[in-house]
C-alpha cells in the first residue's frame, strides 16, 4: 500500500489549480458589485444621441418650490418675461428669462393653478384658471378664474366654481374677454351656477 501522502497528492494538486490567486476573490466580488458604468451621455447603452443633439445641454430654470408646472405664458416682444403657473405652488413671475422667479399669487386663497394666459392687445392683463387639470389622486381643487390689470401685483377674482381648468385664451383684440376649458369637479359632480364678476365676460365650458 502506497503512503498516504502518495494517494493524497494528485488531490491536492486539482485544489491547487482551482484555487484563486492571492486577492482575486476580492476583485471578483467588486467587480459583481459594482454597476455597469453609464456612458458619458447618461444615455442607456443601447441608445446613442443624435448627432445634432450633442450641443443641447438642458438646466434647470426654476422655481425650484411649486412642484409641477402646469402651464407657462410669455409676452410677445419681451423675451425676458414669462409667467409659470404650478400645481401647488400658485403663479410666478420672471424678468429675467427665467434666471430668478418671483411669487406673485401667495395673498390669493388657492394655490392649485392649471392654467394662465396673457392678453396679446395688453400684457398687463393675465388671466389664472385655478385647480390642475392633470387628474391623479391628490389634485387639488381650484375655485375659478383669477384676473390682473397690473402684471401679477394685484388680483380680483372674476369667476366663481370649484372645478379644474386646463388651459385659457384671451381675445386678441378685447382683453375684457376671456375663456375657458374646465373640467369641473375632479372627484364629483359639478355645480351648475357659476358667479362671474361685473365688467368682465366669461366664456367657459364645464362638464360633470
Amino acid at each position: 500500500m502506497r503512503p498516504l501522502t502518495c494517494r493524497l497528492a494528485p488531490v491536492l494538486a486539482l485544489v491547487a489549480l482551482l484555487a484563486p490567486l492571492p486577492g482575486s476573490l476580492s476583485r471578483t466580488a467588486a467587480a459583481a458589485e459594482k454597476p455597469n458604468a453609464a456612458p458619458p451621455s447618461g444615455l442607456p447603452a443601447n441608445l446613442e444621441e443624435p448627432t445634432e443633439l450633442k450641443q443641447l445641454k438642458f438646466r434647470l430654470l426654476g422655481p425650484a418650490w411649486g412642484g409641477r408646472v402646469s402651464r407657462v405664458a410669455g409676452v410677445p416682444g419681451n423675451p425676458a418675461l414669462y409667467y409659470a403657473a404650478s400645481a401647488s405652488g400658485g403663479v410666478w413671475k420672471s424678468v429675467d428669462g427665467g434666471h430668478r422667479w418671483s411669487p406673485v399669487f401667495d395673498e390669493q386663497p388657492i394655490s392649485s393653478i392649471g392654467s394662465i394666459a396673457v392678453a396679446g392687445s395688453d400684457p398687463n392683463v393675465l388671466y389664472v384658471g385655478a385647480g390642475e387639470a392633470n387628474i391623479r389622486g391628490n389634485v387639488a381643487a381650484g375655485n375659478g378664474i383669477y384676473k390682473s390689470v397690473d402684471g401679477g401685483k394685484t388680483w380680483t377674482h372674476v369667476w366663481n366654481q370649484e372645478g379644474q381648468i386646463g388651459t385659457m385664451a384671451v381675445d386678441p383684440k378685447n382683453a375684457d374677454v376671456a375663456f375657458a376649458a374646465v373640467l369641473g369637479h375632479a372627484f364629483g359632480p359639478t355645480a351648475s351656477a357659476a358667479s362671474t364678476a361685473p365688467g368682465t365676460a366669461a366664456r367657459a365650458g364645464s362638464r360633470s
